[in-house]
């Protein structure tokens, strides 16, 4: 109880409340679990899905660390999805098949005129 009331009177002195309140945590047996920027298997279990309708297993990117304590409780880290630049290759190949060459795309906005 001491940490958090010592973190409570930190950021209220004008450090950065996030900070404080994680450092408590961590000093009341905490412990941070994945690096932000880091590409993991998605987990809905220890993952906040900020995106919306990221499926088992989908690379995600974290963005802010989890936190685990020693009783078992969790706050989740928060993750998007990570789309691999080599997506953009494929998408582009697909949109050069017969059926879809001359549509209009982010590129080309007015598409092929020769269709």
């Amino acid at each position: 109880m001491k940490e958090l009331c010592n973190a409570l009177r930190r950021a209220r002195n004008g450090k950065d409340p996030m900070i404080e309140l994680e450092s408590a945590c961590v000093n009341l047996g905490a412990t941070r679990f994945g690096e932000v920027g880091e590409v993991v298997a998605y987990d809905a279990t220890i993952h906040d899905d900020l995106d919306g309708g990221i499926l088992p297993d989908d690379p995600v990117k974290i963005m802010l660390s989890g936190l685990m304590f020693p009783d078992g409780t969790t706050v989740k880290a928060e993750v998007m999805a990570h789309v691999e630049f080599a997506d953009h290759w494929i998408g582009r190949a697909f949109l050069e098949t017969e059926e879809l060459k001359g549509l209009p795309t982010i590129d080309n906005p007015l598409g092929s005129t020769s269709r």
